[in-house]
């Protein structure tokens, strides 16, 4: 599983000037694709 929060350079370039804003990706493979599997990892870090 990968996370990543960046900021996206189209909306500075269109002049957005909040800097607060950013987005979130996420990608899953292998077991983690596996709904069950990814909820009780994801429930597991975050306790």
């Amino acid at each position: 599983m990968v996370s990543k929060i960046v900021k996206h350079r189209c909306e500075s370039s269109r002049g957005i000037k909040d800097q607060s804003s950013f987005t979130t990706t996420y990608e899953y493979g292998g077991r983690f694709s596996e709904p069950t599997i990814r909820n009780e990892f994801l429930n597991l870090i975050t306790q």
